[in-house]
């Protein structure tokens, strides 16, 4: 008999997919010590929910929580380990490891509380809340390395992020010692001291997650010996301002000789003479123009970074009808190839920084 790693059914010899829910089966894959980012993630007051809610109602909220939460985790290149009531679990660095998988997960924690928020907002009528708890820690497991065997992953890095999500305030993405290490210089923490944790026998220091930084902290260091690429880079700027027309300055090098700290000290060159956006594309997935330019326009009139998509768009609409949103709009189809032989780009200098690989 074969056992199905998600629900426990117990299913035929030979059978490829769980009889009960689906899920693949396959062989278990081999089995070793791997470093891993454990995600606890907790709905906060879900007993209210259940109270206050209908439960054909309440069965419609978690799914697009589930959903929500699921989604986030796998964008991010991790996998959910599993569902706990409310709870969810997910892993990052089996089977696949990537060099940020922390990184990552702060990334999933944030966009987890952001869908959250936004579900809140959708379901404020209910007059009920939806809030999370999340907590990170890393370290070794013993890890089947099989994509399909969920619940196969032994190590005292999901204890730890249980016990620590559970001494969070809702809201808030709360790291252990061993993350905040894994962190430092990729996002912005504040020290919250040693904990007292259920079932650990010392205190466990944590850390909130404040922000996470669009330049690392390895960018912020002195410039040397780029003055001829600066002046390169200063000239082209002196050209589209003169022109009023946009101009593209592609950096060529290999990795790690100092492409975004150039483009660092060029935007601080710039100063006032034009406004500086900065797109850096996310570590999962592909990048392209569209995506850098996204990351550009995310923070339009100044909005805080951590504004929901909701409130984001709504803001987006209202300056998308101003003539200042009307240039951009002209300025970037020119830049990006799009624009109408008979339609000029209006004044007005900006300068774009983006970079096509983490």
């Amino acid at each position: 008999m074969a056992s199905c790693p998600s629900c426990g059914t117990e299913n035929p010899e030979g059978s490829k997919f769980c009889n009960e829910c689906g899920t693949a089966l396959s062989a278990p894959g081999e089995t070793r010590r791997r470093l891993v980012t454990a995600l606890f993630c907790d709905l906060v007051g879900s007993t209210e929910l259940g109270e206050r809610l209908d439960p054909e109602i309440l069965r419609k909220v978690l799914d697009r929580y589930f959903d929500a939460m699921r989604a986030a985790i796998q964008r991010h290149g991790g996998t959910v380990e599993k569902f706990i009531g409310d709870a969810v679990v997910g892993a990052f660095g089996v089977p696949e490891a990537h060099e940020d998988d922390t990184l990552r997960a702060v990334r999933a924690a944030f966009e987890m509380r952001e869908a959250a928020t936004e579900l809140d907002a959708e379901i404020d009528d209910l007059e009920v809340r939806i809030r999370v708890r999340i907590a990170i820690d890393c370290g070794e497991s013993f890890a089947d390395e099989s994509s399909a065997m969920q619940g196969r992953i032994a190590g005292d890095v999901f204890n730890t992020a249980a016990r620590l999500e559970a001494a969070t305030e809702p809201g808030d993405v709360v790291v252990s010692a061993a993350a905040e290490r894994m962190l430092r210089g990729r996002v912005d923490m504040e020290a919250l001291g040693p904990i007292e944790l259920k079932g650990k026998a010392e205190p466990v220091h944590a850390f909130r997650v404040l922000e996470i930084r669009s330049v690392p902290a390895r960018v912020e260091t002195p410039l040397v010996g780029r003055e001829r690429h600066l002046r390169v880079l200063e000239e082209a700027l002196e050209d589209a301002i003169q022109a009023q027309a946009c101009v593209l300055v592609t950096v060529l090098a290999p990795p790690g000789v100092g492409k975004s700290r150039l483009a660092v000290a060029f935007a601080e060159v710039v100063g006032e003479r034009a406004t500086v956006l900065v797109g850096r594309p996310p570590p999962t997935g592909t990048a392209s123009r569209s995506l850098r330019s996204s990351s550009c326009s995310r923070r339009p009139r100044g909005n805080p970074p951590e504004m929901p998509r909701l409130s984001r768009r709504r803001s987006a609409n209202n300056w998308s009808r101003s003539p200042t949103a009307r240039r951009w709009a002209t300025a970037l189809r020119s830049s990006w190839g799009w624009a109408r032989r008979s339609q000029p780009t209006p004044p007005g200098p900006c300068v774009a920084s983006s970079r096509s690989s983490p």
